[in-house]
């Protein structure tokens, strides 16, 4: 259980300690008097994401610390996993976090990955609330939850299912490796060498081959190759599109081409996260949806992947396509 809880430039809260007794705690006050934040700062101690509006106006640092005691075995074999100290069943967790967006956890002074953060806080603590929890949608404690509710009836099925199983790893290695369709590769590079000639541009053209995904990229350098990027992206999406509607015209296998020009689509992916960052941000600060201009579907799940962990804000793709466009708002 949580012992202590004490809390240093969060939010509203200059400097606060809460001392949590055994058995029911539970906390009232009106809207606004601070109870959010102190399950916000929970949250941060148990490795959530770091919001830097969280941190109080005009400091430059903020802590988050909770003493825990626990008796539990999954608790200690974590530690233990990870070589970190512990003594009488206790351990402090501190999260210090900065004013550029940065924080540091540690576990008894020691400082940890958020992930081991994470991985040991799930031992100990499951934080519910209407749009969070800690373990729920962790798929990685679904089988133990299933094993806890099982109990021993479920020993003997599970001994017979180790038994007879197919080990996943020799049964992805005798899939069909992804084979690369040369012919069709070429039809696509003759197709763009036409286009290329007829606009009267050099351009070279290097192939890579990304087995895991079975695609095949083709990243085109030279001079003056804005014109084939087009107002984000949008020329280089059509010549893509085209390139592969030739390519798989007569291959027996459909191949996915993919088109880059001076690795735009990289700093693509950088520039739309970067703005969902900040237009999530706004939403936070405002308490305002915000409506982007309208997007493919590659771009707007680059959106909806940079914002899917953050617990304030929620993301959904309206109207039709082409005119489909991303909403940033606030969870209700």
């Amino acid at each position: 259980m949580i012992l202590e809880m004490y809390m240093k430039n969060c939010a509203l809260i200059e400097e606060s300690r809460l001392t949590i007794n055994s058995g029911l705690n539970i906390l009232t006050g009106e809207t606004g008097a601070g109870k959010s934040i102190i399950i916000e700062a929970l949250g941060l101690c148990l490795g959530e994401k770091y919001d830097r509006s969280f941190l109080r106006k005009g400091t430059d640092k903020g802590v988050c610390e909770i003493l825990v005691s626990s008796k539990s075995s999954n608790l200690k074999e974590v530690l233990d996993k990870y070589d970190i100290d512990y003594d009488d069943d206790e351990i402090i967790i501190t999260r210090v976090i900065y004013s550029d967006g940065k924080s540091v956890a540690r576990i008894n002074g020691r400082t940890i990955k958020m992930s081991i953060l994470k991985e040991i806080a799930l031992t100990f603590i499951d934080l519910h609330g209407q749009h969070q929890n800690q373990a729920l949608f962790n798929k990685d404690t679904h089988l133990k939850f299933l094993d806890l509710f099982g109990g021993k009836k479920l020993d003997l099925p599970k001994e017979e299912y180790k038994n007879t199983a197919v080990d996943t790893d020799t049964e992805a290695a005798v899939k069909k490796e992804f084979v690369v369709d040369e012919e069709a590769v070429q039809a696509g590079k003759e197709f763009l060498q036409k286009i290329f000639h007829s606009m009267k541009i050099e351009v070279v053209m290097e192939k890579f081959v990304n087995k895991a995904d079975s695609t095949v990229t083709l990243k085109l350098h030279g001079p003056d190759m804005g014109i084939l990027i087009g107002k984000h992206g949008q020329t280089l999406d059509a010549l893509q599109y085209l390139t592969n509607l030739v390519a798989n015209k007569n291959s027996s296998e459909r191949i996915r081409i993919i088109i880059d020009v001076e690795d735009y689509r990289e700093r693509r992916i950088e520039t739309l996260s970067r703005l969902a960052v900040r237009l999530a941000d706004k939403v936070k600060r405002n308490g305002e949806r915000v409506v982007l201009e309208p997007m493919n579907p590659h771009e707007r799940k680059i959106i909806h992947m940079a914002l899917q962990n953050d617990r304030r804000i929620t993301t959904l793709s309206e109207g039709e396509e082409p005119y489909r466009k991303v909403v940033i708002e606030l969870k209700k």
